[in-house]
């Protein structure tokens, strides 16, 4: 009777203790995955490329030069959100405005403003104002002149009056007459044109060619015309006037 009871009393003990053990179990899993799990997130974001992607002065990234893996460093931009931008961008062109994003599904303005914290673009010029020279005219002034002439005769004087005409041309005084041939920018591969054509073609200063030779030189050519910025006396201003005349192939 006694050995029934002990029996008994074991098994209601090793019950409990069996589902503890099973809980304790299964709870030091779900730790050891959750731990690998953060531990292979930011081994992932460690190992990242530093980018060479063109910044401004706050250290943002040219929003068409950003990748894959920098839309998703920015708060709230997932994997789905990062693809329609690239697919955005690849279909729309160069973005000259940071508003158009809003366009995509799922960027409110809260999302807006997170990208333009860390991305930015560059804006189109505004129109330039053409001014139109008006050479003098030239002025031609007509006079008559109206003179008496006398002739005396033995047997008679007559007088007669003759009428001249004579006509004055008045111009302008000049010192020199100069013909101005105005030149216009051509296209120009800047992968295989020499200095002197890359400054002849962009009407550019010749050093400022010799920089985009020496980068491309560097970098065993350009694959995108924007890396042309790298170069030091490239500016914002002068690489929107000189793109749609770089030709890459």
């Amino acid at each position: 009777m006694d050995k029934n009871k002990t029996s008994t009393n074991e098994k209601k003990l090793g019950l409990p203790l069996t589902l503890f053990l099973v809980v304790f179990m299964l709870g030091t899993s779900l730790l050891s995955l959750y731990i690998y799990h953060k531990h292979s997130i930011n081994s992932d974001r460690a190992s990242q490329p530093i980018s060479t992607a063109v910044t401004d002065e706050y250290g943002r990234i040219n929003i068409n030069d950003a990748t894959y893996s920098e839309l998703l460093l920015v708060d709230g931009i997932g994997k789905e959100i990062a693809n329609d931008i690239l697919e955005f961008r690849a279909t729309y062109g160069i973005i000259t405005d940071m508003n158009v994003l809003s366009e995509i599904d799922g960027i409110g303005e809260a999302k807006l403003e997170a990208l333009k914290r860390h991305f930015f673009c560059y804006e189109q010029p505004s129109d330039f104002t053409t001014t139109t020279n008006t050479m003098p005219t030239e002025t031609t002034t007509t006079t008559t002149v109206t003179a008496t002439i006398t002739t005396t005769l033995p047997t008679h004087t007559s007088e007669t009056t003759t009428s001249l005409s004579t006509t004055e041309h008045t111009k302008r005084p000049s010192s020199s007459t100069t013909t101005t041939v105005e030149k216009t920018r051509r296209p120009v591969n800047i992968n295989t044109a020499s200095a002197n054509e890359i400054s002849d073609c962009l009407l550019i200063d010749i050093a400022i060619a010799e920089e985009i030779v020496e980068l491309r030189e560097l970098i065993s050519g350009y694959d995108n015309t924007l890396e042309i910025l790298y170069c030091e006396n490239v500016s914002d201003a002068l690489y929107l006037e000189l793109e749609d005349y770089l030709l890459l192939d």
